[in-house]
């Protein structure tokens, strides 16, 4: 409704932030879907953080499906593989990757959907900690195999 009245979805607050920023925070598909479609997925907020790290970190599987499957896949690639120095790949300043919360929530389709994006099944968040890793730890079986089979350093460690 906001949108028909001409409200501008790239619109920022202080902080940076968008309404794709807060539809992800709060794990909105409905509002994020019609979000998605105006642009902006890779827009950082004041912190670094995307709206594709956001929905990661709260571990809304349907939502990163969602954000990377919406015709933004070159976007949401760029953002997860920019690297460990650069805010766009790093969630609440921890350099975790997409790809690790997923594997540490044992989320197998986004794993899956992550994957074939082609990120870097071995980038490390600033502990050292790599997605192997982390999904070891948690007993995360599904995404322990997924990464095994995907090429990950099986003895890569801090």
């Amino acid at each position: 409704m906001l949108l028909a009245a001409g409200a501008d979805p790239s619109q920022q607050n202080k902080f940076r932030q968008t309404p794709l920023h807060f539809a992800c925070a709060c794990g909105n598909i409905h509002a994020a879907a019609v979000l998605i479609g105006c642009g902006g997925v890779d827009t950082q907020e004041a912190k670094g953080m995307t709206p594709l790290m956001l929905a990661a970190k709260r571990g809304a599987a349907d939502l990163m499906l969602a954000l990377i499957q919406a015709g933004q896949e070159a976007e949401a690639q760029r953002a997860l593989q920019a690297g460990l120095g650069s805010p766009s790949a790093r969630a609440s300043g921890s350099g975790a990757s997409a790809l690790l919360l997923a594997s540490e929530q044992d989320m197998k389709k986004l794993v899956t959907q992550l994957l074939a994006c082609k990120v870097d099944v071995n980038q490390a968040r600033w502990d050292g900690a790599t997605p192997l890793l982390v999904a070891t730890r948690k007993r995360a079986m599904a995404a322990v195999k997924l990464l095994i089979n995907a090429g990950a350093d099986v003895n890569q460690s801090r």
